[in-house]
Formats: C-alpha cells, sequence, structure tokens
C-alpha cells in the first residue's frame, strides 16, 4: 500500500485505518471479478498479477487493456453510481486487495479519483495520441519568433548599412545561420561585419538550436503518432530478441526508410536547382543539380554555383533553411544503423515461449555474467539451471545494446560497496552504518519522497500483519 500513489495525501492514522478495512481477494486465471452491467460494490487495488479489461458489443468481447500490480479499477461505477462499462478478467492467478463502497466514501476517495476521471480521457484521446501537444506547439511559436527576430535584425542591419533589398538580406541571413557560406553576397561595411560576427554567434546558440528541435520533432512526429495509436489499441510490435535475422530484417527496413527520405529530398533540391539556378535548365542532365544541391546541403558551399535572382535567392534560402538540418539528422540516423547503435522500435521480448536452444541460451548468459563478476554482495543464489528476474533483465538489457556485462559489472560493485551488511540488500542498518561514517546527501539534492511510512515501525509491523494472509 505504500507504493499506491492514490493513498500518499491521506494522514499518518487514516492509512492505518484504512490497511484494517482492505479485504484480500482471489481470482485464479479466467475468473470474471467484475462484470458490465452489474452494479459496482467494491473498489479494487491489484497486489500481483494482471487483469484483462474486456467491453462486449454485442456478440463480441473485446480487450481494452491490461493492468498490473499496483492498478486500481472499479472506482468508475462507484462514483458514477452506474453499473460496470466493462468486465475484469484474471489473467493467471491474481492477488487484489478490495474496499468496500462505504469504506471508499468514508475516506473520501472519490474526490481524488474523479479528478483522475476528468483527466484520463485527454490523456488517452489527446496526450497519448499527440504527444505533448502544448510543448510543441510551445516549440514552434518558440521557432517563428526567434527566426523573425533574426531575419528583421538582419534585413534593418544590412539594408540599412549595406543598401541590399529585403530579399537578399533574408537571402543572406539563411545562407548565414545553415553555415553554406556561398560567397556571392558579402558584407563591406566594416561595422555592418562586426554586427554580423556578434550576429552569427547568438544566432548560432538560439535560432539554430531553435530550428534543429523543431524539425526534429516534426522528423518523428508520424512514428510518434503512430506509436501512441499503437499503444491505445495495445498492439505493440512484439521483437523476438533471440530472432537475430528478424532484426536485421528490421534494420534494413530502417536503412531503406532513411535512403528513401534522403532520395526525396536530394529530389526536390535538383528540381529546385534546375529551375531556381541554373541559367539554361537542362532536364536531360542531372550532374549540375545534384552537385549544387549536395553541396548546399553539406554546408560546403563552394560558391562556384549560386543563385542570381531574388526569386532563386529566396527559393535557395527557404530549401538550406529547413534542407540543412533534415539532410544533417537523416545522415546522422543512417550512421546510426550502419555502427549498430540504432534501436529497434519496440523493445526485443521472449514471444512464443521457451525452448531447450533458447534457454540454453539464458543458462549461457548467466555463465558469462558470474565470469564478468556482475553480481552483487550475494552472488547468484540461484542454481545454474534456474534465471532469476534479475538475470533476465540484464539479459534483456544487454540484447537490447542498452548496457554491457561491464556497465553492470561496475553497477553492481558500487550496490556492493553500499551493501555494509553483506547480505545482498539495501537496508535501514546499512543507512545508520553510513550515517555514523559521516555519509550526507550531496550538495543540491533535494528529497521529494515520503518517509512517514518507513520511520514507523508500529505501522510498518501492523501493515505486515494485515498482508500477511495474502503473502502467506
Amino acid at each position: 500500500m505504500h507504493k499506491v500513489e492514490t493513498f500518499d495525501p491521506l494522514p499518518h492514522e487514516d492509512f492505518a485505518d484504512l490497511a484494517r478495512r482492505f479485504v484480500p481477494r482471489q481470482a485464479v486465471d479466467g475468473q470474471a471479478i467484475v462484470r458490465q452491467g452489474f452494479e459496482g460494490t467494491e473498489l479494487y487495488f491489484i497486489q500481483r498479477g494482471t487483469v484483462s479489461i474486456r467491453m462486449r458489443e454485442g456478440d463480441d468481447e473485446k480487450e481494452l487493456m491490461k493492468l498490473q500490480q499496483g492498478a486500481h479499477f472499479g472506482e468508475t461505477a462507484l462514483i458514477e453510481h452506474e453499473p460496470h462499462e466493462s468486465s475484469v478478467y484474471a489473467v493467471g492467478e491474481v492477488l487484489l486487495w478490495g474496499l468496500s463502497k462505504n469504506d471508499f466514501y468514508d475516506f473520501r476517495l472519490p474526490e481524488r479519483l474523479k479528478l483522475d476521471m476528468k483527466r484520463e480521457p485527454q490523456r488517452n484521446a489527446l496526450q497519448i495520441i499527440f504527444g505533448r501537444t502544448s510543448a510543441r506547439i510551445r516549440s514552434f511559436y518558440r521557432v517563428c519568433f526567434t527566426l523573425m527576430i533574426y531575419f528583421l535584425v538582419c534585413g534593418l542591419i544590412f539594408h540599412t548599412l549595406e543598401g541590399w533589398g529585403y530579399a537578399d538580406c533574408m537571402y543572406f541571413a539563411i545562407i548565414t545561420l545553415m553555415t553554406v557560406g556561398y560567397g556571392d553576397l558579402v558584407p563591406k561595411n566594416w561595422f555592418s561585419r562586426l554586427l554580423l560576427v556578434l550576429l552569427i554567434l547568438v544566432s548560432w546558440v538560439l535560432v539554430a538550436h531553435a530550428v534543429g528541435e523543431f524539425l526534429d520533432r516534426m522528423v518523428r512526429l508520424e512514428m510518434k503518432n503512430e506509436k501512441a495509436r499503437k499503444s491505445l489499441l495495445l498492439r505493440r510490435p512484439r521483437h523476438e530478441v533471440f530472432d537475430e535475422a528478424g532484426q536485421r530484417k528490421e534494420f534494413r527496413v530502417q536503412m531503406l526508410k532513411c535512403f528513401g527520405l534522403l532520395l526525396l529530398l536530394l529530389t526536390c533540391s535538383c528540381i529546385v536547382a534546375q529551375t531556381m539556378v541554373l541559367d539554361e535548365p537542362d532536364w536531360y542532365d542531372w550532374t549540375e543539380p545534384l552537385y549544387f544541391s549536395v553541396v548546399t546541403l553539406a554546408t560546403i558551399g563552394y560558391g562556384d554555383v549560386t543563385p542570381k535572382s531574388e526569386r532563386s535567392r529566396l527559393a535557395i534560402g527557404f530549401l538550406a533553411l529547413f534542407g540543412v538540418p533534415l539532410f544533417g539528422m537523416v545522415l546522422g540516423r543512417i550512421v546510426q544503423i550502419t555502427y549498430g547503435q540504432a534501436r529497434l522500435q519496440s523493445l526485443p521480448q521472449v514471444s512464443g515461449g521457451l525452448s531447450n536452444e533458447t534457454f540454453d541460451q539464458l543458462i549461457d548468459f548467466t555463465d558469462q555474467m558470474w565470469r564478468a563478476n556482475a553480481y552483487n554482495s550475494k552472488p547468484q543464489s540461484s542454481r545454474r539451471e534456474q534465471i532469476t528476474p534479475f538475470e533476465f533483465l540484464c539479459f534483456m538489457l544487454t540484447k537490447n545494446q542498452s548496457v554491457s556485462l561491464e556497465e553492470i559489472r561496475v553497477i553492481m560493485n558500487n550496490f556492493s560497496e553500499l551493501d555494509i551488511t553483506q547480505n545482498g540488500l539495501l537496508e535501514q542498518p546499512d543507512v545508520d552504518e553510513w550515517v555514523s561514517r559521516g555519509s550526507r546527501a550531496p550538495p543540491g539534492f533535494r528529497n521529494q519522497l515520503n518517509r512517514k511510512f518507513r520511520k514507523s515501525s508500529q505501522l510498518s509491523t501492523l501493515v505486515l500483519e494485515f498482508l500477511g494472509p495474502i503473502w502467506g
């Protein structure tokens, strides 16, 4: 119960009283805990296991989501005084805490849960699908405002001191910002050159960062939306962790997508160069447009091929403004995939059950952990032919290239250093010993956690007595 966020606002004395009123419930695989259309009588918290939320539409019953330990359900019917809108079934053996309707209202839980319910449709519909929409809008506004100020300052400086037209001023501002630097348009006045130095330093810090951040969001927008939709429909793709051929295929697909985006970008750039830059466009010869496009997007800018008219300079300016960051991100992604640093869009899992071959590979990994000294101060308490959750977690993280065995060894050595009692656990005696040695929280550390329950040995004893029938 200490881990359930809903109970955080409860006073110390109310927590003990509430613990006495919970009733343990058990459910076997497939058993209906709550049925759609029936009156709500209890609020349930999942102590251990998984439940499936299903809704019947006609003759079909569709699974909406799954809830695991720490989650709660049944509050909607209690708050709205209406029948349950969905059914809840146990997936495997499930241990629950049940709180009656009367106790639910005695402890004023509806007020807190009702606030969560009002926000839930917004989270599930808008914020899940579109991500943090407000943050993205603020980012877009920040980019527009920063660019507007940048172009305005450039226009005032170079129109006044150099006598350029506003189109030339904007073209020069973009080419400078994107570090292309053709050299076809440069300031002559000494004062405008000094202002340009200051402008470059400021713009690189403010404008370039803002534009790059916004474009990075835009490039990944569709992928994020698709992930959110799959999360809503519980259709996340699964990759078999032992299927190395399938993972290589996934990386090849990512590589093809990157090359496709790169080809599209170069094609658009070549068309713009053919129509806007070249004096005599030749639709049968694309060597010169391709040369100009790559030199521009790679920010090399030799200056031998440059736009001449105001119209072409504006077009190339906007091409550089959006094309240069996109070109850099695509090439960076290709490098990640080539050198194996890219990640699959979903975490690989062991799907389809275990076989002797896959289990042997897990055992072989634990042998590698033992040889690398990657266990803590109480090493490998299980038998060799047993895989603990810790070992399985390490296996999955290393297969996903999130960590290496060497990094796990360093982390576990740090754990062993903190574990003064050498019992394989970090407990209060370890804390007391470290405090007696002069250990203190680091400067700037802000503790936002509530320790009131950990401090009470009487309450801990009470809760353990209450949970004894469930755990026993």
